[in-house]
């Protein structure tokens, strides 16, 4: 791992919007190779009631009171030879179900120091015709019910390779709208995270070496692994993914990306059941709103 540069002190912004307030007020951590990343907003949704939160002590809230902010923001700087990052998540007023709430990094191998805003954005979905940007998903969410990790790496567009592993909470299980059957951790690349009080926030830590990620949860003194490439093929449907490829992805710089959205969610397919209706993205009703802090990254800012 290369010596990062020197610690640099980041003072935010601040712009207030109606609703929800966009404050920014965000600055390095002061450790040896730790940095928290500033973030900017791409896009709001439109739901009406204000862009989503981003306010001191690294915190982005989608949604405040009981009505829900959605868009998608994106760090101010990339980040090369990433080797960890840290965050602190809270699904717990994530109780509709069929919206997705990510955290996430995108590399883009045609031009890695373009910022991935408007236009300019870019993710392994097919945005193009010929290539698409890499992309390392720590979590996307059906509600607070099923999560899913993936790494999205190589060419293809939407066909790129790709490896995902599922994971479901406490909130599943009985539910009308997931099999059953299918949450069990006998299946390749299914987990458990039930002994983690969904009613709470949770700490994530992703690991990378030798283009492996690895992602971990835990709450007190719970902790579970709900992805790592070498506990074998993934979830079914999963791919082979080519660990020089992350390796050299990752000497490009890949930008963070939180964003909360609907139109896919795991379980799509095949666990969801279809026998629930879709929960309302930008509703009113205290159940569409999700928060994400203390986000840090161990790596080398790109920084112009």
């Amino acid at each position: 791992m290369k010596k990062l540069l020197p610690i640099m002190l980041i003072l935010g912004a601040a712009l207030i919007s109606s609703g929800c307030d966009y404050v920014q007020n965000l600055a390095s951590l002061g450790g040896d190779e730790s940095y928290t990343p500033t973030m900017k907003l791409d896009y709001d949704q439109g739901c009406g009631h204000g862009a989503p939160v981003v306010s001191g002590g690294n915190t982005i809230t989608f949604g405040s009171g009981n009505n829900s902010c959605a868009g998608r923001l994106y760090s101010s700087t990339s980040y090369k030879d990433i080797s960890k990052i840290t965050a602190t998540v809270d699904l717990s007023k994530l109780q509709n179900q069929f919206i997705n709430a990510t955290f996430y990094a995108i590399s883009n191998p045609k031009n890695p120091t373009q910022a991935p805003e408007g236009d300019n954005y870019c993710d392994a979905g097919g945005t193009h015709d010929d290539w698409n940007c890499q992309e390392l998903d720590f979590f996307e969410t059906n509600g607070n019910s099923l999560l899913q990790s993936t790494m999205h790496i190589g060419d293809g567009g939407s066909s790129a390779p790709q490896r995902y592993e599922m994971t479901y909470t406490e909130t599943a299980v009985g539910s009308e709208c997931y099999d059953q059957s299918k949450l069990n951790t006998s299946i390749t690349g299914m987990h458990s995270m039930t002994e983690i009080d969904m009613a709470q926030p949770f700490d994530m830590t992703v690991l990378f070496d030798e283009g492996n990620m690895t992602v971990t949860y835990t709450q007190g003194d719970a902790s579970v692994e709900v992805y790592n490439l070498d506990n074998g093929a993934g979830y079914e449907g999963s791919g082979t993914i080519d660990r020089d490829r992350v390796i050299s992805s990752m000497a490009d710089g890949y930008w963070l990306e939180v964003s909360f959205w609907q139109g896919w969610s795991p379980g799509a397919g095949g666990i969801w059941t279809d026998a629930c209706p879709w929960g309302n993205l930008c509703s009113t009703d205290g159940k569409s709103i999700w928060s994400i802090s203390n986000i840090t990254v161990w790596g080398i800012p790109d920084i112009p």
